[in-house]
């Protein structure tokens, strides 16, 4: 009788822990599963397309829609390929093409890989050859000015007709008006100018009051003017066409259906950057189609480059890059939600300023995680009536709760390697993460 007792005991206990163990075999399997599935649903709620490598050309097929594009983040040379992608695209849907940029010099040999060289137009210091005027009337020239003199100036709208009857006294001395030849008017002697070409002959005595006349209505204006278009010749000098052959200008690039990239030296030169959005602007206005793709021009004191940013237009593709969009922007949250929001395509490459990388995390936005928390008691206990083996008892409650997370990580942006991108496609509410080949 006493064997048998021991017997059961050692059974029962040795039954026990069987027990015991194979319950906590099974409590860890369906654990494991649970963890599984959280993440498989964490995933579908994250919605990333995650692929493991892509070329630009994947990314960007050539029967892809042309429409706004952000590209933010990388290097020059990085940003300069996809550029040139998306340039190619376009051109080829006959779309013309201005870009400009600061000192992206990766611009050439990329563009120069998927173009011809009739296809494009380099303006930079190199091959100087920007004329502002060029084939515009005395009053678009007035108008041009006046829209792109600052505030700093104080011109004032009588200003219009000094510069109508300067254009009108260059045409009868055979000059056509140009930058070069406003900076270089007799401006103090245009009077006795005026009088020469009178007594000459070669303009009649109504068509010489009729410029003294313009000229005497601005003339309040004469000396800001001259302030004025010293500074924008400065800015322009480094590009300005000084041969004889003909200068290249926004508008010729527009008709002729070029690819024009002008390096515009430095985003200090605001005269000069204003000149040229006014150009493109007018081009609008009279219903040319174009793409437009600007490269690290900051907005930080450019009024007219934060309102462009912050418009939408059809007849105007806007392809903005920059090694930091959100700075681009001047950290103007309503220019840069407002840029993002006209965007069909964004794409963020790697950044190095943690607010920067912050911004764009809060901007792809935010997703819901299923988060498991775990407690445990512990106590000891018996397996049976019996008393041979004493053992612990443990019980583990768990919760879930759901918490807003970050579809994608601030430290994620900032960390990313060279040839890493996230892509946001709205055609297809599709963002999609990888690696270029």
């Amino acid at each position: 009788m006493q064997t048998f007792l021991i017997v059961t005991k050692i059974l029962t206990s040795i039954f026990g822990f069987i027990w015991n163990l194979f319950m906590k075999l099974i409590n860890f399997f369906i654990s494991l599963y649970n963890k599984h599935v959280r993440k498989r649903n964490d995933r579908i709620n994250r919605g990333v397309t995650e692929l493991k490598q892509s070329s630009i050309n994947d990314m960007l097929p050539a029967d892809s829609y042309i429409d706004n594009t952000i590209i933010s983040g990388g290097n020059k040379a990085l940003r300069a390929d996809w550029i040139a992608q998306i340039v190619t695209n376009g051109y080829y849907k006959s779309f013309p093409v201005i870009i400009l940029h600061e000192g992206n010099e990766f611009l050439h040999s990329s563009l120069d890989s998927k173009l011809t060289s009739s296809d494009i137009v380099y303006v930079e210091h190199h091959s100087p050859s920007y004329e502002p005027f060029y084939n515009y009337s005395s009053k678009e020239i007035s108008k041009f000015i006046l829209d792109s003199a600052t505030s700093d100036y104080e011109i004032k709208k009588n200003a219009s007709y000094y510069i109508e009857g300067m254009c009108d006294f260059l045409k009868f001395k055979n000059v056509k008006p140009s930058l070069n030849s406003f900076y270089k008017c007799p401006h103090l002697q245009l009077f006795d100018k005026i009088d020469d070409l009178m007594i000459k002959g070669i303009i009649s005595d109504t068509q010489g009051q009729a410029i003294k006349s313009k000229l005497m209505m601005g003339q309040s204006e004469q000396i800001k003017l001259e302030t004025f278009i010293s500074d924008l010749y400065d800015q322009f000098e480094s590009i300005l066409c000084r041969t004889k052959t003909t200068p290249n200008s926004i508008d010729s690039a527009l008709l002729n259906n070029k690819v024009l990239v002008i390096d515009i030296s430095s985003n200090a030169n605001n005269l000069l950057i204003n000149c040229l959005i006014n150009q493109i602007k007018y081009a609008i206005t009279k219903g040319q189609r174009m793409l437009l793709v600007t490269d690290d021009l900051s907005s930080s004191n450019n009024e007219l480059l934060k309102k462009l940013l912050s418009e939408k237009n059809d007849k105007c593709k806007m392809i903005a890059c920059g090694d930091d969009m959100f700075s681009v922007c001047a950290g103007d949250d309503k220019v840069f939600g407002t840029l993002v929001g006209n965007s069909e395509n964004v794409l963020i490459l790697g950044h190095s300023s943690g607010a920067t990388c912050t911004k764009w995390a809060e901007t792809i936005g935010y997703y819901n995680k299923e988060e498991e928390t775990q407690s445990f008691e512990k106590g000891s206990m018996r397996h049976s009536p019996f008393t041979l083996f004493p053992g612990s008892n443990t019980s583990t409650s768990k919760s879930y709760s759901i918490k807003r997370e970050y579809i994608v990580r601030p430290e994620l942006i900032n960390r990313m390697s060279s040839n890493e991108f996230y892509m946001y496609r709205h055609s297809d509410n599709k963002l999609i993460h990888s690696f270029l080949k």
